[in-house]
């Protein structure tokens, strides 16, 4: 590469590693590593509050319905207090509800999500995380659909 007749050295391009010396370490392009770990430690109740409720949230995403995926294996029935993060223990949790055994090798991949999602937003309130994060809800939804499951 050439700037203003000199050559510059291809690897003096690349980002350079942050030092681990600094007080915030760089996590590329003018971001920072979060400190909160240490804030907690040092005492900051602001940090400990943040840090808590962060180690309470739970992620649920229904994005793989394939053939291999846990939502269409078998689990064990006694585990259905609460929906799993990929909704593994589907049938369980309708099991519990319904008396009714459930095959989720015959449903589609959309009523598969479906199915999921509403399980896991009819669930008591006292079974639910504190913080609830739904990673794309409507993936594989009917349009209609969409409007009726964000009443639930």
């Amino acid at each position: 590469m050439c700037r203003a007749g000199r050559s510059i050295p291809a690897h003096s391009l690349l980002p350079r590693r942050p030092s681990t010396s600094s007080a915030t370490l760089s996590a590329r392009a003018g971001h920072r590593e979060p400190q909160i770990i240490q804030r907690d430690e040092a005492g900051d109740r602001t940090a400990g509050f943040i840090r808590g409720l962060l180690k309470r949230v739970v992620v649920y995403q229904f994005h793989n319905t394939s053939l291999t995926a846990r939502i269409r294996g078998k689990h064990p029935v006694e585990d259905n207090r609460l929906l799993k993060e990929d909704a593994a223990n589907l049938a369980a949790c309708l099991y519990r509800i319904s008396d009714t055994i459930y095959d989720a090798g015959q449903a589609s991949d959309g009523m598969l999500r479906f199915i999921a999602l509403v399980t896991l937003l009819l669930q008591p309130q006292d079974a639910l995380p504190a913080v609830l994060i739904l990673d794309e809800p409507e993936l594989g939804l009917h349009p209609y659909a969409i409007p009726m499951t964000s009443l639930l």
